[in-house]
């Protein structure tokens, strides 16, 4: 079931009371467990992101917005699929895999390596969203 369909928007962090930047991806949260109770997942969750951002698209979402959207909407970075959608890139849609790689003080700065969706992932997005061109 599709949970989350809007356009997500970070401010960065503040200098002196104003907002250094904003960030904004369209973010879509899939949970399977909805759909299906009667099974198990090893990741019930997916998020797929697009940059909405004016200019050339990039898979900035997962690197500037990957830890406030997994915080915010309380996911398990292990059991979540995080998929970046762009049109522009011949596979259209790719998948991010996140590693932890060191802590900055409280947080934990991470590593993302990308792979193209393999087909049953591709399958279920596309039953969740079938307006996305992939």
């Amino acid at each position: 079931m599709l949970i989350y369909d809007n356009i997500f928007t970070w401010e960065g962090p503040d200098h002196n009371d104003h907002v250094l930047w904003l960030i904004s991806c369209h973010l879509r949260i899939i949970d399977l467990s909805l759909s299906h109770p009667d099974l198990t997942f090893l990741k019930p969750k997916i998020v797929v992101a697009s940059d909405v951002n004016e200019g050339p698209k990039r898979k900035i979402c997962a690197e500037t917005l990957g830890r406030q959207i997994y915080k915010e909407f309380n996911l398990d970075m292990n059991r979540t699929l995080w998929a970046e959608y762009d049109p522009f890139l011949p596979s259209r849609i790719m998948a991010a895999q996140m590693k932890p790689k060191y802590h900055d003080g409280s947080e934990i700065i991470y590593t993302i390596q990308w792979r193209k969706l393999m087909t049953n992932e591709r399958d279920l997005i596309k039953r969740f969203i079938p307006s996305l061109d992939i």
